[in-house]
């Protein structure tokens, strides 16, 4: 008898006789995509970029999806994808922040495995939320809940896919795929492998940096913790390149949103990405990439989008140019924490020096970025430190009083504890806005001088840096610039919580 707790293991295994019978059973093809993901069956929103998140529910209901739109973006579509596996039968419907949504099946029922001659079947489903209206730019968080499949085996999880515009950004090419595509390495086809998805789009004269989102589900660890051993296949015009071991319920139990950062040399047309059960490191020692002990992840692919911008995204700009080019902001307020700002306040904010007030470091980085953002600046690479920041500040004014606006006070004397995040925080938002070209002061006039004194209390820009543009390097916030090798780099969706 194979118990609950031990089946999560036992499940992939091919060891008896009813599993193995189980697992040649004929699929049900039909839907989105079973056993490959497709084009959708709902046409797909225009727009300049894509974001995802997602929170597992095998363990608890409801969860919390985290996911943040770029500031000053509009909300073009919003998709929701959600999955079980199950003995008896499916839900298409959940609960999103307590309204009822009904889906579509866009995957399954397919049987996964087998225990005890009962076969535990897989379904995915999607539904377009848009009109709930729940999504907007900036940070967001939405509660899911109500998944319960008949004779569940495992609620597995939610996720949400955004597409979104910025209004000076270039147009994007945004293609999504989805359904249900099961896989484990040891399993009879067609469920050994997943099928690789190939987005094609028109080349162009420059390198292009596009983003690819994973929804990915039931990559479980081992007792223990271990990480099962799964990959990311991307290929770039024949190129192939791999992220190892990415996948480990990183949103929750049994779900994982994945963000890839896919750069695309002048002249390629296509992006190609598979998800596999397959182990690296027994690969590299001559092994089949299936090994027995520890076996890599069975998983379900729901879903892939990709954005590509069609031409170079805008450059970004200091701190200090955006202070002394109050005439080419693309925004007239910001949200800064929980507080919106109207120029005139956000001007006086960068004419303020911080004087080792922290919350004013952090501010002047986090006013450039969002104003680099709203230029048409690629937010993909800083999207979650501006979160990350905005949460900080929407700590304050407490505990040191004041009208909730900035500044803050938190000096050196203060020793309040948050104070080196903010300096952290600041520092990698100040090589955003320091990694050019600053193009957007045509035809501005001259840059004011910078003023003279203590920059940015010693702890955000060098002397001399404060009207800066392009590539400035120095400065008193240490950090090293990374020249990047890698044709990708995963980054981290904002994770939900059980």
């Amino acid at each position: 008898m194979i118990s609950r707790a031990d089946s999560r293991h036992c499940r992939f295994c091919v060891a008896t006789a009813v599993v193995a019978v189980s697992l040649v059973c004929p699929v049900d093809v039909r839907a989105d995509g079973t056993e490959s993901l497709g084009a959708p069956a709902v046409a797909i929103a225009s727009g300049t970029g894509v974001a995802a998140a997602g929170v597992g529910l095998a363990e608890s209901q409801p969860g919390t999806i985290q996911i943040n739109v770029p500031s000053g973006a509009r909300v073009e579509q919003v998709l929701a994808y959600w999955t079980c596996q199950y003995r008896v039968s499916g839900d298409p419907e959940i609960e999103v922040d307590s309204t009822p949504v009904t889906g579509a099946s866009i995957g399954g029922p397919a049987v996964f495995f087998d225990i005890e001659g009962v076969p535990v079947y897989s379904e995915t489903y999607r539904a377009d939320i848009t009109g709930l209206g729940l999504i907007a730019s900036g940070p967001n968080s939405v509660q899911i809940g109500g998944l319960a499949c008949g004779g569940a085996f495992e609620n597995s999880g939610a996720g949400i896919l955004v597409i979104y515009s910025m209004p000076s950004a270039p147009p994007a090419v945004i293609d999504v795929r989805d359904g249900q595509d099961l896989a484990f390495c040891s399993f009879e086809d067609p469920l050994t492998t997943t099928v690789e998805q190939e987005f094609v789009f028109a080349p162009t004269g420059a390198d292009r940096t596009a983003k690819l989102w994973l929804l990915v589900a039931s990559v479980h660890s081992l007792s223990g913790g271990q990480r099962r051993a799964n990959r990311i296949k991307v290929t770039v015009d024949g190129a192939e390149s791999y992220v190892n071991d990415a996948l480990s319920s990183s949103d929750g139990t049994a779900w994982d949103t994945l963000g890839l950062d896919v750069l695309v040399p002048a002249g390629a047309s296509s992006v190609k990405v598979q998800v596999l059960s397959e182990d690296a490191t027994d690969l590299l020692q001559g092994g089949t990439g299936c090994p027995a002990d520890p076996r890599p992840a069975s998983l379900n692919w729901l879903a892939a989008g990709l954005s590509v911008p069609t031409g170079p995204a805008a450059g970004t700009c200091t701190q200090g140019y955006w202070k002394n080019h109050p005439g080419q902001w693309s925004a007239s307020t910001l949200v800064l924490g929980d507080e919106r700002y109207n120029q005139a306040e956000l001007e006086n904010l960068l004419a303020t020096p911080p004087r080792g007030d922290a919350s004013l470091i952090l501010a002047h980085q986090l006013i450039a970025a969002k104003l680099n953002v709203a230029a048409g600046a690629d937010a993909a690479s800083i999207a979650s430190v501006i979160a990350q920041a905005d949460a900080l500040l929407a700590q304050y004014p407490l505990p040191y009083g004041g009208s909730g606006k900035l500044p803050y006070g938190v000096t050196p004397r203060r020793r309040d504890p948050r104070r080196p995040a903010m300096i952290d925080l600041a520092a990698k938002l100040d090589e955003y806005n320091n990694e050019g070209p600053c193009e957007a002061d045509a035809g501005d006039g001259p840059a004011a001088p910078p003023p003279s004194g203590e920059a940015d209390g010693g702890e955000s820009a060098a002397p001399g840096r404060s009207g800066g543009r392009g590539r400035g390097r120095g400065g008193a916030i240490g950090r090293e610039r990374r020249s990047g090798s890698t044709p990708f780099a995963a980054t981290g969706a904002k994770r939900g919580r059980s």
